[in-house]
């Protein structure tokens, strides 16, 4: 039971990491294209 709750905590942390990553990459992109 406690290594099924452990996965589903990895996969809820991946996604989460992901969608910071997105975030980061968006405002890098914003970033750069308003620098020229």
């Amino acid at each position: 039971m406690l290594t099924l709750d452990i996965n589903a905590g990895n996969k809820m942390y991946a996604v989460y990491i992901k969608k910071g990553m997105i975030c980061e990459l968006g405002r890098m992109l914003k970033k750069i294209s308003h620098a020229e």
